[in-house]
């Protein structure tokens, strides 16, 4: 299953345009459609893409190298606005200033943070190595933040698996509650 959707993020990643992807499909693109049409509201509070140049802002302000699928990502959307609880699951996608601060928070080298919880816990990746950046997509629990749990082999996977839950109707999205998608299991 694995290779099946390394082989497919391949296929439409493939000559990718570093600057937009215009009509090019993306392991983003299932959540966009699903968000038009079953919560607008939230889909409107992912914040636009970042910038080529704003990423390396942020890789040379930091000292961190973004890995290829994470500087796609954020060129798709810099996260999500302000008044958002998370849109995947109660996980906040963060804009490029958050992950600043987020780091500059927890001081731990080489942790990139991704997405933040309500509870203050993290997904993130490691830039220890520019050169071979870690793919791996890692929660960081504040209550032990030294034991590291793997969410997702990499964050195309994780969009991927999150755009099946939500085809699965495994999210719900009660506005009168939160401004986020909240699982079914923690209702």
């Amino acid at each position: 299953m694995a290779k099946l959707v390394t082989l497919i993020l391949v296929l439409l990643f493939a000559g990718a345009c570093p600057s937009g992807r215009g009509n090019m499909q993306t392991p983003f693109t299932p959540i966009e459609a699903w968000l038009r049409s079953n919560a607008p509201p939230l889909g409107a509070m992912l914040n636009p893409p970042a910038t080529g140049e704003s990423i390396s802002a942020f890789e040379t302000g930091t000292g961190l190298k973004m890995p290829p699928a994470v500087r796609r990502l954020y060129l798709i959307h810099d996260g999500e606005a302000g008044g958002s609880d998370g849109i995947f699951g109660c996980w906040k996608m963060l804009p490029l200033a958050e992950i600043r601060n987020e780091i500059e928070l927890i001081g731990e080298a080489g942790i990139i943070p991704i997405f933040r919880s309500g509870g203050g816990d993290l997904y993130y990746v490691k830039s220890l190595d520019p050169g071979k950046p870690d793919q791996r997509l890692l929660e960081w629990w504040h209550e032990n933040p030294k034991k590291a749990r793997e969410v997702a082999p990499d964050i195309d996977t994780f969009l991927v698996e999150f755009a099946q839950k939500l085809q699965r109707g495994q999210f719900v999205y009660r506005p009168d509650e939160l401004a986020a998608l909240i699982d079914r299991d923690e209702l």
